[in-house]
């Protein structure tokens, strides 16, 4: 069960409605759904930049050994066929920390939930690796240790954008964020009810 949204802070609720012209209820509204639906999702998707760049490389090879057996298939290219699907919760067989199922178009990664969240990045980033030595991407003798190598790839490459990265994406407050939307997209004169609220007859604050 996901914990209540937080409260939006009084100053940053009051700035949002009149910069965007919504009312209160409507913010309250995307904060609980923001975080009550969608941030528990996030939360875990672990590794989910390198999972879905994963999924496209093998889809792409999967596309081109299909084209090479078959070259007059008329298949949609752009068209995702393959999935990596993540299933906490899971038990794994006794002396593991995770089980993978390789299929024709998915690949399942089976774990168990855990609060330790660098183990779990650790874990998933080696059964990444035996994903991607089954569909072939990368070779190599030594199931075991070539996973491992490939998560300490995958876990420091992870690491460094964190360390290095990370710094110029961070805004200043929730008001640089406000006013950073505001220049991209310039608010203009609202056009329609904000019908959005489940708040019936609420004034704009």
């Amino acid at each position: 069960m996901p914990e209540p949204a937080a409260a939006v802070d009084p100053n940053t609720l009051s700035e949002l409605c009149r910069t965007f012209q919504v009312s209160k209820g409507t913010c309250e509204h995307y904060n609980k759904v923001y975080n009550e639906d969608i941030l528990p999702r996030i939360q875990k998707k672990y590794l989910a930049h390198l999972v879905a760049s994963i999924e496209e490389i093998i889809d792409e090879k999967i596309k081109k050994d299909k084209k090479k057996n078959n070259p007059d298939d008329t298949s949609n290219d752009k068209t995702r066929e393959f999935f990596i699907v993540l299933c906490p919760d899971h038990v794994p067989p006794p002396g593991k920390n995770a089980a993978t199922e390789c299929q024709p178009k998915r690949a399942v990664i089976k774990y168990k939930q855990s609060k330790d969240y660098k183990e779990l990045r650790i874990i998933i980033a080696h059964e990444l690796g035996h994903v991607l030595r089954h569909y072939k991407i990368i070779l190599g003798n030594d199931p075991e240790n070539h996973a491992n190598l490939f998560a300490f790839f995958a876990i420091n490459g992870k690491n460094k954008f964190y360390q290095n990265k990370t710094k110029e994406l961070i805004y200043s407050g929730e008001g640089e964020i406000i006013r950073s939307i505001e220049k991209t997209y310039p608010i203009e004169e609202c056009r329609q009810t904000d019908k959005i609220s489940p708040i019936k007859n609420e004034e704009h604050i």
